[in-house]
């Protein structure tokens, strides 16, 4: 058996229920990347990828089996949307947008998932972060904050469509309202 994986993530410090989850659901990523011989950061990228997928696919079921509608939010919607090959985009993180309403709904069901709150009310009290293993999970029921806010939120809620990736359906903002609140989330980096 290729030990590739399971060196990486050692390097890179991921608990050992991560290491598990790779080497026997994930094996079959590594052959697909036996022509990127020593890319291990792509290698890396695919497997991350693999998981935070799963984790989506979960989320999903979880939020819908219980009549939350909540869309895929920056990056891990481009992935799925803009890109041919969505594991070969970094993804850090899973940002899912839901109504201010269904915030302490969606507290309590990621803690029953087995997910830890790390922190309420981050980023100027837009979102909240959730943990568990390897993923991280940014809820955001405020897409720009309170305080500058000049666009009302239930315009880009109003817009959620689904997105069918990999045979997986997965909710996205409307292709406008995702540009504009990709371009919004930078500028307030930059300011």
């Amino acid at each position: 058996m290729d030990d590739r994986p399971l060196k990486i993530y050692e390097k890179n410090r991921i608990p050992i229920d991560a290491k598990t989850l790779i080497k026997h659901r994930l094996y079959m990523a590594l052959d697909s990347d036996r022509d990127k011989k020593g890319k291990q950061i792509v290698l890396q990228n695919k497997l991350l990828f693999r998981i935070v997928f799963d984790e989506m696919n979960t989320l999903t079921a979880l939020l819908h089996q219980n009549s939350i509608r909540f869309a895929y939010l920056k990056g891990i919607s481009l992935a799925i949307d803009v890109y041919a090959e969505p594991e070969r985009r970094h993804v850090g993180d899973i940002d899912i947008f839901i109504a201010q309403k269904d915030r302490e709904v969606v507290q309590s069901l990621l803690e029953t998932a087995g997910y830890r709150l790390e922190a309420l009310g981050s980023g100027s009290d837009m979102h909240d972060v959730y943990r568990k293993s390897v993923c991280s999970i940014e809820v955001h029921y405020n897409l720009f904050s309170p305080k500058y806010a000049l666009i009302n939120d239930a315009v880009f809620y109003d817009s959620i469509v689904d997105l069918t990736v990999s045979g997986v359906t997965l909710p996205v903002l409307g292709v406008q309202y995702r540009l504009l609140s990709l371009i919004l989330h930078l500028l307030g980096h930059l300011f």
